[in-house]
């Protein structure tokens, strides 16, 4: 799956140049990272679910190359043909909590619910199990943008199932809390002028 990927400033205005240039990221859908060490290859390995939370949030304190300003007041845009997941970090002390796992030390507790942007209603927050967090993280972005029935269940609320772009999926580890949103984008065409001799 390919992606121009930008990052911008979170309260910087929308005609503000972005911190990062934008660039595209190819993901292989399910792409060992360890069968990809040893070969030069511009595609990027699939991380999991699990994983690109996880890197997320440990890169939240990094400062940024543009602007200075730690990852966490940044904004990152994941682009494809004309939609735009939208995704941010946010630290929250009393972040919901996941709940209890059941005899699996190896993952960190990573909470996961979804909320509309219309009506506020929220899922109860249930722990990410161990199939979501081995998920296809490029696969889950697919699901995200294409899938029209990739909704909550029970239903949450008639905006939920009308308009998937209302949604907002956040995940907590810690007293962090990283948000994807979907929205649609204009999609320009550009075109040169023809030289003329």
């Amino acid at each position: 799956m390919h992606f121009l990927v930008e990052t911008a400033c979170k309260d910087a205005e929308p005609s503000a140049q972005s911190c990062k240039l934008p660039q595209w990221l190819t993901f292989d859908y399910w792409e060992d990272i360890s069968a990809l060490a040893s070969e030069a290859k511009e595609d990027r390995p699939d991380n999991t679910l699990g994983q690109l939370l996880e890197r997320l949030v440990a890169g939240q304190d990094v400062a940024c190359d543009g602007c200075k300003r730690p990852g966490r007041e940044h904004c990152s845009y994941w682009m494809h043909n004309k939609e735009r997941i939208s995704v941010s970090l946010s630290a929250h002390p009393a972040a919901p909590a996941a709940p209890e796992q059941p005899n699996d030390s190896t993952r960190p507790r990573i909470g996961a619910w979804t909320t509309c942007r219309t009506c506020h209603a929220q899922t109860p927050v249930t722990a990410l199990s161990a199939a979501a967090y081995a998920f296809s993280f490029a696969k889950y972005a697919e699901l995200v943008l294409y899938n029209s029935e990739f909704v909550p269940l029970p239903e949450l609320c008639d905006h939920a199932s009308n308009d998937r772009n209302a949604l907002v999926r956040s995940f907590s580890l810690g007293s962090t809390v990283v948000s994807l949103a979907v929205d649609q984008i204009e999609c320009v065409q550009l075109a040169s002028h023809r030289f003329i001799r």
